[in-house]
C-alpha cells in the first residue's frame, strides 16, 4: 500500500527584530563658566582672607599680610572701606568658627622661623580677633613643604568640627 503523504514541517517563526539602541543622553562638552562681578580692590595686600560679619553690620577681616608679619585684622564697613586694627604676629590661615558648644575658635598655621616648619593650631579668640588663647596644636606639620596648611574648619550637621587642609 501506499505511504501517506506527510505535511511538510512549518517554517520556522523568524527572530523577533531586536529593540532599537536607547538614544544617549545628551551631552556638554563645557561647564558653565562662573563670573565674578563688581570686585572692589581693598587697598590691602595678602592672601587667604577669612570675613566675618559684626553684630553690629561691620565686617572684620582676616588675612595673610607679609606686611603685617603674620595675619592682618582690618575692620570693615559695610561699603568695604577697612581699617587695620591689629595683626596677629607669625600666624597665617585663619578660619573661625563658633562651636556647638558656645566657643569661638580659631583654627590657623604657625610658622617656626627656627625650624622653617608651620603647624596647625587651634585655640579661642577674642571677639575683636586680637587674642588667641588656649592654643593647641593639631599634631598636623607641614615639615617643611612650601604649599601647605590654609586649613578651613567647618561644623558638621552632627555638630563635630571638620578641619580640611592643602597637602602638597
Amino acid at each position: 500500500a501506499p505511504e501517506p503523504a506527510t505535511e511538510p514541517a512549518p517554517a520556522p517563526e523568524p527572530a523577533p527584530e531586536p529593540a532599537p539602541d536607547p538614544e544617549p543622553a545628551p551631552t556638554t562638552t563645557e561647564a558653565p563658566r562662573p563670573t565674578l562681578t563688581d570686585i572692589a580692590d581693598l587697598g590691602t595686600s595678602g592672601v587667604s582672607p577669612h570675613m566675618e560679619r559684626n553684630e553690629d553690620g561691620t565686617l572684620r577681616l582676616f588675612y595673610s599680610s607679609m606686611e603685617a608679619g603674620g595675619t592682618a585684622v582690618d575692620l570693615c564697613s559695610a561699603a568695604l572701606v577697612c581699617e587695620r586694627q591689629g595683626a596677629l604676629q607669625r600666624v597665617s590661615d585663619v578660619t573661625i568658627l563658633n562651636t556647638p558648644a558656645g566657643e569661638r575658635r580659631a583654627y590657623l598655621v604657625e610658622f617656626d622661623p627656627n625650624t622653617n616648619d608651620k603647624v596647625i593650631y587651634t585655640a579661642l579668640i577674642s571677639d575683636d580677633g586680637l587674642t588667641l588663647s588656649g592654643q593647641t596644636s593639631l599634631g598636623i606639620s607641614s615639615e617643611v613643604a612650601m604649599a601647605w596648611g590654609v586649613p578651613d574648619a567647618v561644623v558638621t550637621p552632627e555638630g563635630l568640627v571638620r578641619l580640611y587642609w592643602v597637602e602638597p
